[in-house]
């Protein structure tokens, strides 16, 4: 087997598990390690295989996808052997499952151990051809062995049936299919006899996928199923060229005799959704190229190197002694481009889609700055988009220059695994022409963003103008992001699952993450960005309700403006993806600096801190974890304290650097500050008077802005925001102390009660979670011991599991059995006329009565909202208004006794995988793993103390504990799937669930580059490797294939004792030696170099590796053992 490729022995002793195939082209499958799968083009409805959950996935392989029948005979009576075949089970037979790192690229294999054979069948993906499946069998024995095979598909899905349809009217839909088997041009195609209506109307269906076989001779074709009983009883094999009203099959026979040693393949070779111009024009290449098949190997390489290129492009490739890790880094960085895209041509921009983009973004903006733009000439590159921003009057085109993201390969993550999610791939435009595009939801697509802008510096600018342009009046952000603009969720009464809100942690951590990085490398730019009037405010039709309103019910607090939402759609229909943002009174965008976005995110925070208990979640959204959605209205965030605490420092110190005293911002902001500000400053003895009086401030705020909007400026002193900054930190700093346990751990959500006059807030601690721990670690407040602690009894706690070697989120609670849940204390007839009087008369619509006599509330009553319509219904009855009045809050009192639902999170604690009870969640260890790191680099730059040496080396130790945990450290059946792959998470009861696209990626690549110990600081790059293991050098030489910045793939051969990576695309090689002091040797592309002392280049070096200029074409860096981590 090729090297690259991992693999899997006897696959048939794992659990199926779920892989996502991936590709260079809008290819996707899911593939069940069962052999079951779905698979299409550009979204799930251009399916090839029908579109179902992978549980389904996991059961269905005995009629859909791959099947193999083969008869041999080899002297003795003929022997049926099915290979792969998951029902079958015998221990004469092998099986093995083999996948590279790209993914683009997977090979089942079974050895059968009596018959001396091995059958394997792989999949790969061509552009311009579809899905390829080669098939081979190979005879390991010294004499001729005659064989005759059938091979094919089943279960093949015609275009024009509905995702819908589909997966809950299948059997209708089989009623109108269509298989036909075109001889002379050897392929079947599969339709629909017309697309199913209801309507008194015709719907032709004029789409067809495509099914073909090749084989170097003599084969014959049946497309009935039927076929494949008839071969197994009958030993018979018919040709068949129609079949209706059933699922398509495409089975082909062949009949060999393979020689000794000898090897026979075969392809069948599918594709979907071709019209009948496309079908002629592939049919007619088809029947003119004798060497058709050599054209798809190539066209399949092509379309790999198209991948293989973009994971280059984003820094994918490493070399090291552990090649897990290797594979690990490159899997991650495949789903990061996958999830988030990735820029291809260094900086280069396509003047055409540029010209689209300002167009589709805003009319007015390109025809009246047509002369400007029309400057621009090809070969365009990011910088002539920066200088031009910084030349032209017009904010928005300024604005718009600086968000251009020239983004491919992205989509929103979704697979069978999450089917809520709906995935779209745009790769190319009806002209064949590249297709630049993004989409994704707000805070996935940043994190991927994140870990993208490490490669592509230059881009940190455009990546923080979206996220600030994005930001509503309220301090909140939209739902979603795409290269048109944004989108936002619409209330559907008919859909349980349709709601809205905002997502409270949104704002400040995902947006203090990439201006870290901005002002790492630019910090002059992020300066000058504080006071330049040139970001915009989403415009999303979402009101939140006024603060009493929100007291009185904090589960109901945003109202959706149909109205509004109308208006703004015609917007867009007349000036663009603008016509979604905050327009003045004459349609113009309004624009606001930095500082001001600032401000808005911190007061939104800061009004609703509730002192002791977090931040207040009243925007009908959680927080990271979405299956704490019933945490929404009584729970408040500890979590968003920490982040927030990082974010004000973060801020402080940029301010403090500037050389001005005062900005310009918005009027309406500057009197919400101010009004703030004067609270902080005066602040109450009794705190939660204090918050009740900034809890209305923002409501008055938010009133005043939803009604009028803005109205001019007004100049501001940074002296002030300071001021307030630091009286923020103040209050924030009393909650974290407030909420630090005995054993340094910390609460990371509680829940608070209040009535509509609150005197005492009742704040309860909910059960220690993991998200708590990790955000106290990544906000930069704990010092070392601190640290320590925390990890070290986290080790110990309820969270840890032993048999994974990490965390789940939050403890198990204990499943109470059904017959004992819903059982009322006896006491509540005595203490409840109500409810003595209803049983009396047999009235069970609020309680029953078992055979045991115990009372259990009626079950219809699923929640207390329930119950107190129940309420309000008996209160219209004469015998019980009365009642009702009095033993109202007796009986809602005994409901919440019995259920407890005051303190439930949401469905996180009553389901037992995604974020549920006993999973592994890799994106939040990943994160516990950043946030140690950043930890243990930030104690180790401030140079502690040499007794101090110590608590550093267990601060690492305690790093590699939990990197440990982490799958690259996994067997595959430890990890229950390819260990150098992705998942979201690992349920108690089963192996890895949902691959490839989960925010863990991002984490795990900082994190790499982390242990590498490349980092920027102060504009400047140094190596750093102070985590990296001496194990990780090469124990001899070998070739580093990676891709240059001109996407030319290159190989440089890392010796022993030398490990090899790329930043920014530029080949970066350490090297181990015997001196103490650290040197650098720089390569130039004129062949010249320069060794530099100590382990940093300068400010203009580092300029040319972040500009991706190619000045610099390699970089060696020589270090002693002694600074690596041992």
């Amino acid at each position: 087997m090729d090297k690259s490729l991992y693999k899997i022995s006897n696959i048939n002793k794992m659990d199926p598990f779920l892989m996502n195939i991936t590709s260079g082209s809008d290819h996707w499958m899911y593939l069940s390690s069962t052999g079951c799968l779905t698979a299409g083009r550009n979204k799930a409805k251009y399916c090839l295989f029908p579109y179902v959950t992978d549980d389904l996935l996991h059961h269905n392989s005995h009629f859909t996808g791959p099947f193999t029948i083969i008869k041999v005979e080899n002297g003795k009576e003929a022997q049926f052997w099915r290979p792969l075949m998951q029902t079958y089970h015998s221990e004469n037979f092998e099986r093995h499952l083999y996948k590279n790192s790209i993914g683009d690229w997977v090979i089942f294999e079974e050895k059968n151990l009596e018959l001396n054979l091995s059958f394997f069948y792989e999949w790969r993906a061509s552009e311009k051809y579809g899905f390829v499946k080669k098939s081979w069998i190979k005879n390991h024995q010294d004499k001729t062995v005659r064989v005759e095979i059938i091979d094919g598909l089943r279960n093949i899905m015609p275009p024009g049936v509905d995702l819908r349809t589909n997966q809950s009217m299948s059997n209708l839909s089989n009623a109108y299919k269509i298989t036909e088997y075109v001889k002379d041009a050897d392929c079947a195609l599969f339709y629909m006899n017309s697309l199913m209506m209801d309507r008194p109307e015709p719907g032709e269906s004029l789409f067809a996928n495509i099914v073909w076989s090749y084989y170097n001779g003599d084969k014959s074709i049946s497309v009935e199923e039927n076929i494949i009983k008839n071969f197994l009883e009958n030993d018979d094999f018919k040709e068949s060229s129609l079949k209706r009203g059933n699922p398509g099959s495409f089975i082909m026979n062949i009949n060999t005799n393979l020689q000794p040693y000898e090897s026979r393949q075969w392809y069948i070779v599918a594709d979907v959704n071709k019209s009948h111009v496309d079908l002629q024009k592939f049919l007619k290449k088809k029947n003119k190229h004798k060497s058709l098949i050599e054209k798809i190997e190539d066209d399949v390489n092509n379309t790999h190197l198209i991948l293989e290129s973009a994971i280059g492009a984003a820094d994918g490739f490493q070399i090291s002694r552990k090649n897990i890790n290797d594979m690990h880094h490159t899997s991650n960085v495949l789903f990061n481009i996958l999830r988030g895209g990735v820029f291809i041509s260094n900086y280069d921009i396509d003047l055409n889609d540029f010209h689209l983009f300002i167009k589709s973004r805003n009319k007015l903006v390109y025809h009246e700055n047509i002369k400007e733009i029309q400057k621009l000439k090809s070969p365009l590159t990011l910088f002539d988009l920066q200088n031009l921003s910084n030349t032209v009057t017009d904010p928005s085109l300024k604005r718009l220059c600086l968000e251009y993201l020239p983004l491919i390969l992205a989509r929103r993550h979704g697979d069978p695994s999450r089917p809520w999610n709906h995935f779209e791939i745009k790769m190319k435009k009806e002209d064949g022409s590249q297709r630049f595009f993004y989409e994704g939801n707000w805070r996935d697509i940043f994190q991927n963003w994140e870990a993208l802008g490490q490669s592509y510096p230059l881009f940190w600018e455009s990546i923080s103008s979206k996220f600030l342009n994005a930001i509503t009046v309220d301090g909140f952000n939209p739902y979603r992001l795409n290269s048109e603009g944004i989108d936002w969720e619409i209330i559907d009464p008919e859909d349980a699952w349709s709601f809205i809100g905002y997502w409270n942690d949104h704002q400040v951590i995902y947006l203090l993450k990439i201006l870290e990085n901005f002002q790492r490398h630019y910090p002059s730019k992020i300066e000058a960005l504080l006071r330049e009037s040139v970001f915009s405010y989403a415009n999303v039709p979402y009101q939140i309700k006024t603060f009493d309103q929100i007291i009185s019910n904090p589960k109901a607090t945003i109202q959706f403006d149909f109205n509004k939402n109308e208006n703004i759609n015609e917007l867009v229909n007349k000036i663009g993806g603008d016509g979604k943002l905050v327009l003045d009174k004459n349609n113009r965008v309004y624009h606001a600096c930095l500082l001001e976005k600032f401000l808005i995110i911190t007061l939104a925070k800061i009004c609703n801190l509730i002192p002791n208990a977090g931040i207040w979640l009243n925007t009908q959204r959680p927080e990271w974890n979405d299956a704490n959605n019933a945490l929404v209205g009584y729970g408040t965030s500890m979590v968003t304290v920490f982040y927030l605490h990082r974010f004000l420092i973060f801020f402080k110190k940029i301010i403090s650097n500037t050389k001005y005293n005062s900005v310009n911002i918005s009027t309406e902001i500057f009197k919400f500050f101010d009004d703030v500000y004067c609270l902080l400053k005066n602040r109450y003895p009794d705190d939660n008077k204090t918050f009740l009086k900034m809890g209305q401030k923002f409501s008055n705020y938010r009133q005043i802005i939803y009604k009028k909007s803005f109205s001019d400026k007004k100049s501001i002193k940074l002296k002030e925001i300071l001021d307030f900054i630091d009286l923020s930190i103040e209050l924030l700093d009393k909650s974290i102390s407030s909420n630090k346990k005995d054993n340094g751990l910390f609460h990371g959500y509680n829940t608070v009660h209040f009535k509509q006059k609150i005197k005492n807030l009742n704040i309860q601690h909910l059960p220690l979670m993991l998200e708590g721990q990790v955000a106290a670690l990544s906000s930069n407040k704990l010092n070392i011991k601190e640290t320590i602690k925390l990890l070290e009894n986290l080790y110990t706690s309820d969270l840890f599991r032993k048999d994974m070697k990490s965390f789940i989120l939050y403890p198990e609670k204990k499943i109470i059995a059904f017959l004992e849940k819903n059982i009322i204390p006896s006491s509540l007839i005595n203490e409840s006329s109500l409810i003595k009087l209803m049983v009396n008369q047999k009235n069970y619509s609020i309680v029953n009565i078992d055979s045991e006599n115990n009372l259990r509330f009626n079950p219809s009553l699923i929640n207390i909202f329930y119950l107190e319509k129940t309420l309000s219904s008996l209160k219209k009855s004469n015998k019980y208004s009365v009642l009702v009045d009095i033993d109202r809050e007796i009986v809602l009192k005994a409901y919440e006794n019995v259920f407890k639902h005051r303190d439930y999170t949401g469905r996180a604690e009553t389901m037992f995988s995604y974020e549920g009870m006993g999973s592994i969640y890799w994106h939040m260890i990943s994160k516990l793993l950043l946030s140690v790191q950043e930890s243990f680099l930030r104690y180790k730059d401030v140079q502690l103390p040499s007794a101090r040496s110590r608590e550093l080396k267990k601060l690492g130790q305690l790093y590699y504990n939990i990197r440990s945990g982490l799958s690259s450290s996994k067997t595959p059946q430890e990890y229950g799937a390819f260990p150098y792959d992705p998942y979201s998470h690992t349920p108690s009861h089963s192996g890895a669930q949902q691959p490839g696209m989960t925010g863990q990626v991002k984490e795990e690549i900082l994190t790499r580059f982390g242990e590498l110990g490349c980092r920027v600081i102060d504009e400047q790059l140094f190596f750093d490797p102070c985590l990296l293991r001496e194990d990780e050098f090469l124990s001899r030489s070998t070739l580093f294939e990676f891709y240059d910045i001109y996407q030319v793939r290159r190989k440089i051969e890392i010796k022993k004792n030398q490990i090899g990576f790329t930043y920014c695309q530029v080949p970066i090689i350490y090297i181990l030696f015997d001196q103490l002091q650290a040197r650098i040797l720089i390569m130039f592309d004129d062949n010249s170099e320069i060794e530099l002392i100590g382990n940093k280049l300068t400010k203009n070096q580092s300029r040319n590796i972040f500009n991706r200029n190619g000045k610099i074409i390699q970089i060696n860096v020589f270090f002693n053992k002694e600074i690596l981590f041992n």
